[in-house]
């Protein structure tokens, strides 16, 4: 199995059965807590929706259901070799869908909520939350907290992961508002709308944990993506214990 490298993302078929099932494609509601239990509904009937998150504005479906992720590489033009992250409600949740036990204890609380995509082994057997669609023959998961509180209360209804990636077509620029992907409206089951993100398009930082060790020895990780928070991101991994790599 080979692992992640490269550019992670941390999208369509549009048939009637998800037309019926999540609503009007294209519609474009608030994104307010009154609206996400709307969200939540339409993902776990296998929708595609645009969400605001703490970085830019993203393009989501429930993370287990192989129709809705396929639909997002679809919709991105973006090959499928290239892997696709995933966010969940709390820090705790990311055990569902990745390994957790080598990482020192701390490490994921002092990361997350933030805009931080943390590289992990995926989660693999029964136990897994993942569809099989998503990143398939990869070996490990990118997985993400957004400090943002409209997509954390969806998550939360949701009670599931969901395959998240940027609201533009593959190679194309970050968006910061709803407008700027317009052209992809009749082909999501919802635009939820949170105004305007005050932030740069760079994304999320990611970072490698993979190789971590949680019996207080030196251990090595590697920032995949700069984004947007990249010294403190190296910071808080150097006080646990992690060494840069710059391979």
């Amino acid at each position: 199995m080979r692992t992640a490298v490269g550019q992670w993302c941390c999208c369509c078929r549009h048939n009637a059965v998800h037309a019926a099932a999540a609503g009007s494609p294209g519609r474009v509601l608030r994104a307010t807590n009154a609206n996400a239990a709307e969200a939540a509904r339409v993902l776990r009937e296998g929708g595609v929706v645009a969400v605001p998150t703490d970085t830019i504005y993203g393009i989501a479906a429930h993370a287990g259901i192989n129709d809705s992720v396929s639909r997002l590489w679809d919709l991105k033009g973006r090959p499928t070799t290239l892997p696709i992250a995933v966010a969940v409600n709390d820090v705790d949740a990311i055990a569902r869908c990745a390994r957790v036990e080598h990482l020192p204890q701390g490490l994921l609380h002092a990361l997350l909520p933030g805009p931080v995509t943390v590289l992990l082994p995926r989660l693999e057997g029964k136990s897994a939350e993942l569809a099989s669609t998503l990143n398939p023959g990869v070996s490990t998961i990118g997985v993400r907290v957004p400090h943002d509180d409209f997509i954390r209360v969806v998550l939360a209804e949701l009670k599931a992961p969901v395959a998240l990636t940027s609201a533009n077509a593959s190679g194309a620029s970050s968006t910061l508002a709803v407008d700027e992907f317009e052209h992809m409206w009749p082909n999501l089951d919802a635009v939820f709308d949170g105004g305007r993100i005050a932030s740069g398009r760079s994304g999320s930082t990611i970072v490698d944990l993979t190789d971590a060790k949680a019996d207080g020895t030196p251990w090595n990780f590697r920032v995949v993506r700069d984004g947007s928070a990249l010294s403190p991101t190296v910071e808080t991994v150097q006080k646990y214990g992690g060494v840069r790599s710059h391979e």
